[in-house]
């Protein structure tokens, strides 16, 4: 029997500048979001994209920000369960000079077992 289940969750950083030129400040912040949903028989439903807000970006460019949908399968190979997922990440927002438009993340990831 499958039980249903999910997770949801966030992660956060900060980085400053602490050396080097005085002509370059870093002021970052950063970010994942993630979450999944068991559909069962191995597959989800899921999306973690990154973003970021750089707090020295001339005005308009301070966001990268995406929004992510995927699906992954968890199979067995050779013994060992394998997760293969595929996420699509549209950006929102993101900086007018190099900033992507979307983004496509195929992933493929041994899934072991916790030592302890």
């Amino acid at each position: 029997m499958v039980r249903p289940w999910s997770v949801l969750g966030v992660i956060l950083s900060h980085q400053w500048d602490i050396a080097g030129e005085d002509d370059y400040d870093t002021s970052i912040t950063g970010g994942q979001y993630f979450y999944a949903f068991n559909l069962g028989d191995g597959w989800q439903i899921n999306g973690s994209p990154t973003f970021s807000y750089n707090h020295e970006a001339a005005s308009g460019n301070e966001w990268t920000l995406p929004l992510a949908v995927g699906a992954s399968k968890t199979t067995i190979i050779g013994g060992r369960p394998w997760k293969f997922g595929l996420q699509f990440w549209y950006f929102v927002e993101s900086p007018d000079t190099f900033g992507p438009d979307y983004q496509v993340r195929f992933t493929v990831s041994p899934v072991v077992k916790l030592p302890w």
